[in-house]
């Protein structure tokens, strides 16, 4: 177990390797299911698929929001606060950057070559396989729900498609054209306002209502005290 402190040095250290290592391996993916889904202490965090679409709506919305917003609910879908319980730095490196990679990874093929993006869908076994779409849309609304007022200025002619989404009713190439339709679009967009582009305009999901301390976690999910990150104007 890390020490509470650590995960903002953790978290450093992962992103400054964001490039390194191209895309994930189906070995490598099926690493990173097997923390999420197999690891004591992570009762509500993402499975491989989940997080494909939560990191397709991370990487082509209209705003880039950080790292520190959208981790926390990678470990825990409902609430964002569950802490991953890494065994010690170098597994917390390790994951981390497998997270990173992979958001990295989606990022750069629907920038450069859109017409190879695929959602990364599971299939059900039987005599005739099933493409299971629920866990991905799932993932890829609460990326949405991160950033409501920019998500409600995609273009109309996605809003059909979005909507499917949302209510888990699309196939698979719906998916895929929906995605490269609206990542062009905010792309041009990011572009032209820098802002968006580092994160202006944050929203933060609802968590909690009771006060924040100062001494407590922020609920920014940077892992810093609250004194030392959002609080520290107040």
């Amino acid at each position: 177990m890390l020490l509470a402190d650590s995960p903002e040095r953790v978290h450093v250290s992962a992103m400054k390797n964001l490039a390194d290592g191209g895309p994930l391996s189906d070995r490598e993916l099926e690493e990173l299911e097997q923390f999420l889904l197999e690891t004591e202490g992570l009762e509500d965090a993402m499975d491989v698929s989940m997080l494909d679409g939560f990191l397709t709506s991370i990487a082509c919305g209209q705003r880039a929001v950080l790292p520190s917003e959208w981790m926390p609910w990678v470990w825990d879908l409902g609430r964002g606060e569950a802490e991953p319980p890494f065994e010690d730095q170098r597994q917390a490196n390790r994951i981390l950057s497998l997270v990173m990679r992979h958001l990295n990874g989606i990022a750069l093929t629907l920038t450069h070559t859109p017409e190879e993006y695929e959602p990364l869908l599971m299939e059900a076994d039987g005599a005739e396989p099933v493409v299971i779409v629920d866990e991905w849309c799932v993932g890829f609304g609460k990326g949405m729900s991160l950033d409501a007022r920019g998500w409600s200025q995609a273009p109309a002619s996605a809003r059909d498609g979005l909507e499917k989404i949302r209510q888990q009713q699309a196939s698979a190439g719906e998916l895929a054209a929906t995605v490269r339709e609206v990542h062009a679009h905010f792309l041009v967009q990011r572009l032209e306002a820098p802002a968006l582009a580092v994160g202006g305009g944050s929203q933060e999901p609802e968590r909690r209502t009771d006060r924040v301390g100062r001494n407590d976690a922020c609920p920014c999910g940077s892992g810093k005290k609250y004194k030392r990150c959002h609080g520290s104007g107040a």
